[in-house]
């Protein structure tokens, strides 16, 4: 996927604030599965894009991530046609929702 961002809209020190974080827990991961004896693959992570650029979402996609989640409304609903993501990526709604905003 190519990602729909620009060097003018983010600075890189954001990006790469991004591919340093996915790095960190990829390797806790390898790691956390190694020492239960798991299979790594089984192990899925979610980037949770609460407040978040489209831009900087569209970066995280970039990367490999697959699994994002969502904890307001009126943002899921405005991520749900997808731009920010590939075809194969998953969106989730997380945490509870507030009766004034259903």
């Amino acid at each position: 996927m190519e990602s729909n961002f620009t060097a003018d809209t983010l600075h890189s020190d954001e990006l790469s604030y991004i591919s340093d974080n996915y790095k960190v827990i990829l390797n806790r991961v390898h790691e956390a599965a190694a020492n239960a004896s798991r299979d790594v693959r089984d192990i899925r992570i979610m980037a949770v894009t609460k407040t978040q650029a489209a831009e900087k979402i569209a970066y995280a996609a970039g990367l490999g991530i697959k699994l994002f989640g969502e904890n307001r409304v009126q943002e899921m609903l405005a991520r749900l046609d997808g731009s920010e993501y590939d075809s194969d990526a998953e969106l989730h709604f997380i945490g509870g929702l507030q009766r004034n905003k259903v």
